[in-house]
C-alpha cells in the first residue's frame, strides 16, 4: 500500500508500506534526475539525538512530523543526500521509477543514538552503522562530498 504524504516538492516519491523486517520506506514515483530537490524536512528541534532524528548540528536534532524523510532508509551506496543547510533532501544519481531513496545515515550522524547492522550488501557497504565517529579514513573520505557541515569541519580538521 502506498501513503502518499504532504511533503513532497515534485510529487516524484511516495511512501510504501514494508514488512516487519525493514518497515516503510520512500520510493521513486517517476524516473528522477540527479539534483533534483525531492522534499524537504522539517518538524522539531531537540539537543539530544534519537532513533529517528537527523544530525543538523553538534547538539541540534530534527524530530519528523509525519513526513516523508522519516522513512529514508540508509544505504551505503546512497542515491539521495540530505542537505541540512538547506533542509532537503537532493537526488545525487539519476534515480529509475519504483527505485527506493536511500541515504547514507553516517553523512549526518556523528554517532547514532541505535546503531545497527546494515543489510544493503553493496560492495562498499560498511557493516556495522554506527556513525561517521567509527569510519576508518578511507571510508570517511568517500563520502566527503555529502557530509553535512558539523562532520565536514570534524573531517577537514582531523580526518
Amino acid at each position: 500500500m502506498n501513503l502518499p504524504l504532504p511533503d513532497v516538492v515534485t510529487g516524484a516519491c511516495y511512501v510504501e508500506r514494508g514488512d516487519a523486517v525493514y518497515g516503510n520506506h520512500v520510493r521513486a514515483a517517476r524516473a528522477i534526475a540527479a539534483g533534483e530537490h525531492l522534499f524537504d524536512l522539517d518538524g522539531s528541534m531537540v539537543a539530544a539525538a534519537s532513533r529517528h532524528t537527523i544530525q543538523l548540528a553538534t547538539d541540534r536534532h530534527l524530530v519528523p512530523a509525519d513526513r516523508m524523510w522519516a522513512f529514508l532508509n540508509h544505504g551505503c551506496m546512497p542515491n539521495v543526500r540530505v542537505d541540512v543547510v538547506q533542509r532537503r533532501v537532493v537526488a545525487i544519481a539519476p534515480i529509475a521509477a519504483g527505485a527506493e531513496l536511500r541515504f547514507n545515515y553516517n553523512t549526518t550522524e556523528w554517532k547514532l543514538a541505535a546503531p545497527f547492522s546494515c543489510a544493503c550488501a553493496a560492495s562498499a557497504c560498511s557493516g556495522e552503522i554506527r556513525g561517521f565517529a567509527w569510519l576508518d579514513a578511507a571510508r570517511r573520505a568517500a563520502i566527503r562530498d555529502w557530509l553535512a557541515p558539523h562532520l565536514l569541519e570534524r573531517f577537514d580538521r582531523f580526518g
